[in-house]
């Protein structure tokens, strides 16, 4: 992943809201952003592949230019490579045409990752978890953000990046907290790991 100022694709200029000041925004809003709770304690979020909605800009970037470059210059060897990356291209677009989708269920303790209509794996609760994600940029600089993963579950960008890690790791916690959700730390070793309460009764 590029971060930095091309961070999930969010160009962001100083007169723009600060990432974590947004998602401390959408959870004053809905208590479990980017969660909806769509029955009682039946909680949902839907997405599509951020590389999905890539590979269609790379398909359209390329296609105008081909375009528009070879009106005016015969056909040479440079078209084939374009042609590859574009056929690459359109099977990512393929692949992950299907939004994905993760249901919790507090109920019995469960999450389901769905993509499309399909379910491609149910489990226990404590097997999916709330994630502050370091990444180092070009100027040595760390950006943080928000992330959900867990087993058999494609990774989820919650936020766009930011240098801010005190703010990020609060709201993290704060998430993970009111879904019940393991928290982990953006180093594998660390002390502020936090077990939710559920997955520490099964080991007690």
């Amino acid at each position: 992943m590029i971060v930095g100022i091309f961070g999930k694709w969010d160009f962001r200029l100083k007169y723009l809201t600060k990432p974590e000041e947004t998602f401390k925004k959408n959870l004053e809003k809905n208590h479990t952003y980017p969660f909806t709770e769509t029955d009682s304690g039946y909680f949902e979020y839907e997405t599509r592949s951020p590389k999905f909605w890539q590979a269609i800009v790379i398909v359209a970037i390329l296609v105008v230019g081909v375009i528009g470059y070879y009106a005016d210059h015969p056909f040479d060897q440079n078209l084939t490579l374009v042609i590859l990356v574009v056929s690459s291209a359109c099977y990512i677009i393929f692949t992950y045409k299907d939004k994905r989708r993760i249901v919790i269920n507090t109920n019995t303790d469960e999450y389901g990752f769905y993509i499309g209509e399909k379910l491609m794996y149910r489990g226990h609760i404590h097997n999916i978890y709330i994630r502050l994600r370091g990444l180092k940029g070009g100027g040595g600089d760390m950006f943080f953000n928000i992330v959900l993963n867990g087993y058999h579950v494609e990774e989820q960008e919650l936020s766009s990046t930011s240098t801010n890690k005190e703010k990020f790791e609060r709201l993290g916690k704060l998430l993970a907290a009111r879904m019940n959700l393991n928290y982990f730390d953006f180093k594998d070793v660390s002390t502020k790991h936090i077990l939710s309460i559920t997955w520490q009764k099964t080991i007690i």
